[in-house]
């Protein structure tokens, strides 16, 4: 089962990226453990507890105030 996480910092992308990936798990029935979206990448980063292919990250590559974002 995929975890998913997103990172985004703009509460308004956060939504409409976590509606449209339900969205998408659920017509595809793909089977996913959990979905979580971040604001700060060092939210993110503590929240990962493993490696591996079954993680799927969505990233925001510009964030506003943030050294670290999805691009570096």
């Amino acid at each position: 089962m995929l975890n998913i996480f997103v990172l985004e910092d703009d509460f308004f992308q956060q939504s409409r990226f976590e509606n449209a990936i339900r969205q998408c798990v659920e017509e595809t029935s793909v089977r996913y453990k959990f979905l979580e979206v971040f604001g700060k990448p060092n939210q993110l980063l503590e929240s990962i507890e493993e490696a591996g292919n079954h993680q799927f990250f969505f990233l925001d590559i510009e964030i506003k105030g943030e050294e670290r974002n999805g691009n570096r």
